[in-house]
Parts: structure tokens; sequence; C-alpha cells
């Protein structure tokens, strides 16, 4: 029931009569989608054919001397085929093109994507015939190779790639940037930045840094109308908590808009409005929304292109999910969680580990 709003909204279209459309964007982490092919300086070496691992010494060097067992049988074992990634990109885009009617996002934002030739082999394969004409995607600093990518209908008027200067125990982390685009649709500016931000493997510091770096670029956007989506990686028990401190704090003239936060406080008129999934990710019996939409709040003024606030949504088809028995191992307690069916490489079936996120805007031209 959530999706008839954001239905209704997208069915509408611009005629000579009724100057007003839809731009719709969709954030999804598509969790390791990796090429077959070995990208020089990146540890992407499980995602390539066991035949030609097992005919390299190099190969099966780099995979044994990793530490941890898990990752070290990954590399040396998984079968990372053509056609096995062929099957993720049509699982994907199945979920793609179910948003809008068959239609999908105007404006896609990707994380954990390898390269420009995947994203481009998700597009030409499995987008196809949808209008897409532009994929972006810069090459960053992130040591396996996974970067974040935008595939858009509108074009694209600058993109760049901003650099983090990242410090943990002495030592410059490499991560991934932040991917910044600024959109031409029907003559009004749109930028669009792309976060992927360190995983809670890292101190919340190193979040809180980042969200402060992003600031700082931020506001220097080139356009009025600004949104940031991405896999931010922080969850609510975060201390210290950058988006709250950095992105969120109204007090300051330049700050953000939870798009999840206003659907919660402002839109109960919506249909069903609290009936979102408990998150857009699943980790060890918890549900968190790793993944937003952020909108600036200058933006909230814009005069053509407008926020419609109570159309974010999590994006839930049920064939993209799973039941997963967990039990709790401080109660005993067990549950059974339908959550995020990720990609086994094994069966080549599945998806990704999180689920898309979704916003409009209404444009009047």
């Amino acid at each position: 029931m959530r999706v008839l709003l954001i239905a209704a909204l997208l069915l509408a279209t611009s005629s000579s009569f009724a100057k007003t459309a839809y731009v719709s964007l969709m954030n999804y982490n598509v969790e390791n989608l990796f090429d077959t092919t070995h990208d020089e300086g990146k540890a992407d070496h499980t995602y390539m054919p066991k035949a030609v691992k097992d005919r390299s010494p190099e190969i099966q060097k780099v995979c044994r001397a990793m530490t941890d067992s898990y990752y070290r049988s990954e590399c040396l074992n998984v079968d990372w085929t053509q056609e096995k990634l062929n099957k993720k990109i049509d699982s994907l885009s199945r979920v793609i093109r179910d948003f809008n009617n068959g239609r999908g996002p105007d404006i896609l934002v990707l994380q954990e994507v390898e390269n420009l030739n995947v994203l481009t082999m998700l597009r030409d394969r499995g987008l196809r015939g949808l209008g897409y004409k532009y994929v972006i995607l810069i090459e960053g600093e992130d040591e396996r190779g996974i970067d974040v990518g935008m595939i858009s209908r509108y074009p694209v008027l600058q993109k760049k790639l901003h650099t983090l200067n990242l410090i943990e125990n002495g030592k410059r982390i490499k991560t991934r940037g932040i991917l910044e685009a600024t959109f031409s649709i029907n003559g009004e500016k749109l930028t669009v930045f792309g976060n992927h931000w360190p995983s809670q493997g890292k101190p919340a510091s190193v979040r809180a840094e980042v969200a402060r770096q992003f600031m700082e670029i931020a506001k220097k956007a080139p356009s009025a109308n600004v949104v940031a989506l991405g896999d931010f990686n922080t969850l609510d028990s975060d201390n210290p908590h950058g988006i709250n401190t950095e992105l969120l704090d109204r007090s300051k003239p330049f700050h953000f808009f939870d798009t999840r936060e206003v659907l919660a406080d402002y839109c109960s008129h919506r249909p069903y409005p609290y009936d979102l999934n408990p998150g857009s990710h699943w980790y060890r019996g918890e549900w968190s929304y790793l993944d937003k939409i952020l909108v600036a709040n200058r933006t909230k003024y814009a005069v053509s292109l407008k926020p419609v606030w109570c159309s974010f949504d999590v994006f839930v088809r049920d064939y993209a999910l799973q039941d997963k028995k967990w039990t709790n191992y401080d109660t005993g307690e067990t549950t059974i969680f339908h959550i995020p069916h990720r990609f086994d490489f094994k069966t080549a079936e599945g998806w990704s580990d999180h689920l898309p996120v979704t916003f409009v805007f209404k444009l009047d031209y």
C-alpha cells in the first residue's frame, strides 16, 4: 500500500498543457558488482573465474596470503564467471525496473560497483530500453576496487570525485571518495552526491570526520538543488554520530533533512505512512537504515525543483527477500526475519544485502 502514492506521482507526465514532471531517484548498494577480470592494483582476485585463478601462481600467492580463512577460501574457490555475473545483473535489474511501473528511477546511485565496465554492462544488458544515456564512475582509492556509480536519463553537466583525507592510528585510510554530479533537468540543475562511507569495521570517529569533510564539499555545490544519497554505514548507536552533528544540525545555515525522518514526523496523511520496512539493511538480528536520502535545506525552498517530502520509501520486493532464522545468544530467543536475499556465489541466486531507497522531486517548468 505504501507505494500507491509514489506510483500515482510517477504516473504524472508533462505535456504542453501541464508543465509538471516528477523526477525519481533511487539509491542501491548492489553488493560486490564486479566484472570477471583483474584491475591492476586492486584486490579483486576473488571475482575471477576459478579456472583462471587455478592457472595463475601469482593469484594463488595473493589468495593464500590472506590471514582471514573465510576470505582466503573465497579468493581461492569462488568461480566468478560471466554467466554468474549476467545472472546478478539480471536480478538487480529486475528490482530497479520494478520501480516506477517498469520505468525505473530517473537517476540511479549505486554503491559497490567495481568499474565503469561493469556499470555499463548493467545499463546495456539489464536496463536496456529504459532510456538511460549516461553512466558515471570515477575510480577511487578503495583497495578492493569498489566505487560509487550513477546511471541517469538526464544530461551530466559536470562530475568529480572528492577524495577523503582520513587518518586512523597515524595512517591514511584509502577509502571510497564522494562522487558529485550535476544534472540538467529541463533547464534546472540538480547536484547529486553519491556516498559510501567507511564500514562499521572502522570507529565512529572516522565516519564523523567523513561527515565534516562532506559538509565542506556540499556547501560548494554548483546548484541550489542538492541531494545526498548513499550507504552512510552509520548506526543510531554511533558515537560520535557524524550525520546528526554535522549534516542534520538545523542550527547551521547549511544543513540537510533526512527524508525518512520527515516522512515519519510530518506525513501522517500519506496512506500507511508508517509501514516502511524496518530498515534497508539487516545484520545479526538487527535492522538499520544505513541507506539514506538527504535533501539540503536550501533545496526546500526551490522555485522549480521541489522535494515531494512524503515520497521516501524503502523499495521492497518480496522476491528479493528470504527467511532467516536468528537466535539471540544472550536471550536464547529465536526469530525468523524476512531479510534481503544476498547473492550466492555457488547458485548464482540472490540480489544484495541492502534494499534500495527512493525519493521523488516535482519539477515545474
